[in-house]
């Protein structure tokens, strides 16, 4: 059985988030700047009290991710490459959200350095004249001006991520030439919000069996007839399972699958069954088969399905018998009874031969 410990945590999710701001800085049109190699960005999930881990941070914020778009200068097209890294150790995996916060005079100010030198109004109109694009991938996830929230308004989910996993986001910014010496030394900022959801891993399969034959007069199947079945495996966890068996002792099959995937399904036909003479004196056929498989999550324990069908037999040419007149009558007595139990008093009062005239008012009673 499962440590009671690892059960609890198996379907429990932390939600963490923090604020990772931007820079934009325009630097004065006729200032000549070194160029400079790119330099390298990441956001790290370490989960407890750190949560995010920003690098490398910035004079005007220490949560920057955008040293590549400082001093930028009109007709520039920046780029900038950040890492998204799951650490946390000890949970399955990471869900890891990004979204855009528009900035404003109350509930999200702009930070005080910022604020030293623009307005969200100023600043607001200095980004709408800049373009930018984001992908995470190859998936572009934002393409408008920084100054809106646009593709990033609401959670975009960047991947789910085990221990050292990672994505990278590849951001790409474009300054007009035509952009005049009024936004010479400009500060932009947009803000980012990461959102982490831990998850644990919940291991489950699931079993359906079908009948996907159909006996020769309609009702139940007779010596010699076969029987097919279709046995539906499904993957109904969030962890992959390996080594997945189904088996069917009645037909005889095992099939195999080597790797299920969260949410995928397998259908296998059986092999038919041929009805023996037994099975149809028994009135019908009882198959039960069982799914198994391993979680690739060494915490999880293997995890097994069942699924049952019971099938209708008959012998070849059986009729109900007919006998004397007070044998059908309680045969018939016997199938009313249960839905008009008053019917079992007046008939079980017949009996063979002539019935006494006082035995007639008795049964109109």
């Amino acid at each position: 059985m499962m440590k009671q410990k690892r059960l609890l945590n198996r379907s429990a999710k932390a939600m963490l988030s923090m604020i990772m701001a931007m820079m934009v800085v325009l630097t004065a049109m006729w200032t000549p700047i070194a160029a400079k190699a790119d330099e390298d960005a990441s956001v790290t999930y370490e989960g407890g009290a750190e949560s995010f881990v920003f690098l490398p941070g910035s004079k005007y914020s220490p949560t920057s991710l955008f040293p590549n778009f400082e001093n930028a200068m009109p007709g520039d097209v920046l780029t900038q490459e950040i890492t998204v890294k799951n650490n946390k150790a000890g949970v399955d995996y990471v869900k890891i959200y990004l979204k855009a916060v528009p900035h404003d005079d109350t509930e999200n100010p702009l930070s005080e350095k910022v604020a030293a030198t623009e307005t969200v109004a100023s600043m607001t109109e200095f980004l709408s004249q800049l373009s930018m694009t984001v992908k995470n991938g190859s998936e572009v996830i934002f393409d408008a001006s920084p100054a809106e929230t646009a593709g990033l308004t609401d959670y975009v989910l960047l991947g789910s991520f085990a221990q050292g996993e990672s994505t990278t986001l590849t951001v790409e910014l474009s300054v007009p030439i035509e952009l005049g010496n009024e936004y010479a030394n400009r500060v932009g900022e947009v803000d980012w919000v990461f959102l982490a959801e831990e998850m644990y891993g919940e291991a489950h399969i699931d079993l359906t069996m079908t009948e996907t034959s159909t006996p020769a007069d309609g009702t139940s199947y007779k010596e010699g007839e076969e029987v097919t079945f279709d046995l539906t495996v499904t993957n109904n966890g969030n962890v992959t399972l390996t080594d997945v068996t189904v088996t069917d002792p009645l037909t005889g099959d095992t099939f195999t699958i080597d790797k299920l995937e969260p949410g995928e399904s397998v259908t296998f036909s059986t092999t038919p069954y041929k009805v023996t003479a037994e099975d149809a004196k028994a009135g019908k056929i009882h198959n039960e088969a069982t799914a198994k498989g391993t979680p690739d999550n060494p915490d999880l324990e293997d995890v097994t399905a069942t699924a049952s069908l019971d099938i209708g037999t008959g012998v070849e040419g059986s009729e109900p018998k007919t006998g004397d007149e007070s044998q059908m009558t309680i045969l018939v007595v016997l199938a009313a009874c249960a839905a008009v139990a008053l019917i079992v008093v007046i008939i079980l009062r017949f009996r063979k031969g002539k019935k006494t005239d006082e035995e007639d008012e008795k049964a109109k009673v």
